[in-house]
């Protein structure tokens, strides 16, 4: 019986040291591995958008969204790749948050959801607001108009061009980053609500950003009336 029990005890190590040499540890891998494969996975060209809740995607969207499981394997894997997935541009459509009785599922941004550690890891964030339908839609441009005009330029843009080439026109953007949000808190107001943003703090960001958003249109608004002034030969602003 104690041969026996040797000879089961041997086979059972060899099967063992066998498993072990099969097994394969990620987090063994060089730091500097670890990280190439986090930014292979995580890091996107495009800035990642994130559509209102309360407005409809547009039918053509297709969301570029990098594949996010490897955030949610375990604590040591989302404490060193969740700064690289951050430093994606983020570009945000207003208004914020999330309708109540919609699925948490659809992707939305609210001040709410997040840490005040994550925000800080958040390097670019671009808001402009969402217009449904496209003002295009409701003002049409009359192409024939440009032909009419006396000094008309071939380099002069208008809405027809943005209609023609909406993405070497974007919206109007306010772009901030994680650290300029927090920074607008005093130390006692993240002592009050450690964790994150209370619906408090939220709320006051959301119309923050909004004023923000609202400002960059109104310039681009009067960047827009000085060019068809330039057009017509007359001044801006008027005398």
């Amino acid at each position: 019986m104690e041969e026996q029990s040797t000879v089961e005890n041997q086979a059972s190590a060899a099967t063992g040291r066998i498993g072990t040499r099969s097994r394969f540890s990620f987090m063994e891998l060089p730091t500097e591995m670890r990280v190439k494969i986090y930014k292979y996975i995580l890091l996107v060209q495009e800035p990642l958008v994130i559509h209102s809740a309360y407005k409809n995607i547009p039918p053509d969207f297709t969301t570029n969204y990098p594949p996010v499981a490897i955030l949610h394997t375990c604590k040591d894997i989302n404490r060193e790749a969740i700064p690289i997935f951050y430093s994606n541009k983020l570009v945000i459509a207003l208004p914020l948050g999330r309708p109540s009785g919609t699925s948490r599922q659809r992707p939305a941004f609210s001040f709410v959801d997040y840490r005040w550690t994550t925000i800080s890891l958040m390097k670019s964030l671009s808001f402009f607001n969402h217009v449904d339908p496209p003002l295009e839609a409701v003002f049409p441009f009359d192409a024939n108009l440009a032909n009419t005009v006396p000094n008309a330029t071939s380099n002069t843009t208008t809405s027809a061009d943005i209609v023609a080439n909406p993405s070497e026109h974007p919206p109007p953007t306010f772009t901030t980053s994680g650290g300029a949000i927090i920074s607008r808190f005093a130390i006692s107001d993240l002592r009050y609500s450690p964790g994150g943003p209370d619906y408090t703090m939220a709320l006051s960001l959301s119309n923050w950003v909004s004023m923000k958003v609202t400002r960059a249109e109104l310039n681009a608004f009067e960047r827009e009336l000085e060019g068809m002034a330039g057009m017509f030969g007359l001044p801006f602003p008027p005398a």
